[in-house]
């Protein structure tokens, strides 16, 4: 889905259709965001800032091998629906663009610029451990991996607790800017992809953003095909 949007994509304002089961939607609606990257350095063919992309959805019944019963009922998409795979579009966009930016655009200090984004967001002050703090308050690891590098390395904490809470949960991702591997060093056709090395600390914060109910809103009964209709993000 995404190459095929990729293809087809004008760079003006449009509207992409997607026709597929209530099962498949929020998977679609992923593919279909990741076909918009908000960071490159092409030079557009036309000024696309101002763009708007809206995707409609058409559901079609399940059949699973067995014949379409008639007069089956089934609900549009809420707006909670709607609004999780919004939030999830938003996360994939974003991290696709810190993946792909490069890191002498990217590097730990501009890194953090981005969490500090997010936690503003989400009214969240990140603790931010960086530098010889490291050493000193036991995290070896990430001070050894960094301590040689021009901009030092660093451990970001976004951390929330909802009143009421009984459990704690915490997301771990690790957030090389780019890794060529040191002493040894990557070859030519594994340092390319080091890039993505910064994705898994990307995946950590944009869960925060997400709603963590979105991964069983889509799993209601097929039935009559309805439309519905959800932007992208911005």
């Amino acid at each position: 889905i995404t190459r095929l949007v990729q293809n087809c994509s004008v760079g003006v304002n449009e509207s992409i259709v997607i026709v597929c089961e209530r099962s498949d939607v929020f998977a679609s609606g992923c593919a279909v965001a990741r076909a918009f990257p908000l960071y490159s350095k092409k030079t557009p063919l036309v000024n696309n800032e101002n763009v708007t992309v809206s995707v409609e959805f058409i559901i079609v019944p399940s059949t699973n091998g067995k014949e379409i019963e008639e007069n089956v009922e089934m609900s549009e998409i809420s707006q909670e629906e709607l609004k999780a795979l919004e939030y999830a579009a938003y996360g994939i966009r974003l991290t696709a663009r810190i993946v792909d930016t490069p890191c002498n655009e990217m590097n730990v200090s501009y890194f953090i610029q981005e969490v500090d984004s997010i936690g503003q967001a989400l009214n969240i002050q990140p603790l931010i451990i960086r530098g010889e703090d490291l050493a000193k308050k036991g995290f070896g690891g990430i001070y050894g991996v960094g301590k040689a590098a021009q901009v030092s390395p660093a451990l970001a904490v976004l951390s929330y607790t909802p009143p009421g809470a009984t459990t704690t949960i915490a997301w771990v991702g690790k957030g090389i800017v780019y890794d060529t591997g040191g002493l040894s060093i990557k070859g030519k056709t594994a340092m390319p992809g080091m890039k993505r090395d910064c994705g898994l600390s990307l995946n950590a914060q944009t869960t925060c953003i997400i709603n963590n109910s979105f991964l069983n809103v889509f799993s209601s009964p097929p039935g009559i095909p309805t439309v519905t209709r959800s932007p992208l993000v911005p």
